[in-house]
């Protein structure tokens, strides 16, 4: 049974009626689905750094679902959690004005979700003034709070903007960057834009969505996945004379001697690192001056 069939039962058929009215046409553009983008790409940062850079099941992303709240949903695996954010970057709102009050959306969503047999449901108020959010979050609804909340989330322009105004979406994407340059950080934070964009619409894993934007190969990227470094190439650079890396940051980095250094261009996740591997085993570099070539 889809949601849009559970609503009647579970939430009554004014609800469903206005659930299935909700999404019909879809949503219009403007500052309001920017600010979807912008939080939905400080998630999938943060998520990436959470989950698969800790070995942990990746969830699913989503927005515009059958749901009462939809503007971004975090979907767990196999039903356990899913955690709903409904995103406003407008003046006047309040928990109970205008013909569907957003505390209704709420309650109406934990009614669904059980009903879909969901383990845990949250639902969570975004809102980019801070003076706002505390006041919400103080005039929260006695019979939703024990499963909402409201954030604060900033607002930008343009993403260069918001990475200025926003630390926790400037963390996120630093702490998948080797140098968090603010180019850089701005360059990686479009990459997930381009992805999340072209995904709207359907439940995305972020596993495949990381990996649309590893394609890309930013070279700036961390490294996040376990490195199969090869034992012989280990031997091999271990018998150099006067030479040392290492791989702490995702990037090969070496010394020789006191006399120069340097690092490779690309990630030792990539496979540009595998076949840099794979040469060094073949040609057995035995000194700094055989080896340096394949550095450059």
């Amino acid at each position: 049974m889809d949601n849009l069939e559970l609503s009647k039962k579970v939430c009554g058929l004014a609800a469903s009626a206005y659930l299935a009215n909700k999404h019909r046409g879809g949503k219009a553009g403007g500052e309001g689905v920017q600010y979807e983008n912008w939080f939905a790409v400080y998630n999938a940062a943060k998520l990436v750094t959470d989950t698969i850079q800790n070995g942990l099941p990746a969830p699913f992303l989503s927005t515009q679902t059958m749901d009462f709240v939809d503007d971004f949903v975090i979907l767990w695996n196999e039903d356990s959690c899913h955690q709903h954010f409904q995103l406003k970057n407008t003046e006047n709102v309040s928990w109970s004005s205008g013909d569907h009050p957003i505390a209704d959306d709420f309650r109406y969503q934990k009614l669904l979700n059980e009903g879909a047999g969901v383990g845990k449901t949250s639902a969570t108020l975004v809102l980019p003034c801070p003076e706002k959010a505390g006041r919400l979050e103080k005039s929260m609804p006695e019979d939703i709070s024990n499963y909402s909340a409201v954030e604060q989330f900033a607002f930008g322009e343009t993403l260069n903007h918001l990475l200025q105004i926003e630390p926790k979406l400037r963390d996120a994407l630093a702490n998948l960057c080797v140098n968090a340059d603010l180019d850089k950080i701005e360059r990686l934070g479009s990459l997930f834009v381009g992805e999340w964009v072209s995904n709207c619409g359907t439940p995305c894993n972020l596993v495949d969505l990381w990996e649309g934007v590893l394609r890309h190969e930013p070279n700036y990227v961390r490294s996040l996945s376990r490195v199969d470094i090869l034992e012989k190439f280990e031997a091999i650079l271990m018998q150099i004379e006067g030479f040392h890396y290492t791989m702490g940051q995702g990037f090969f980095e070496w010394s020789y001697l006191e006399s120069d250094s340097g690092v490779l261009e690309y990630s030792v996740g990539s496979e540009k690192f595998s076949e840099f591997q794979r040469i060094i085993v073949m040609e057995e570099p035995s000194t700094f001056e055989e080896l340096e070539r394949h550095l450059i």
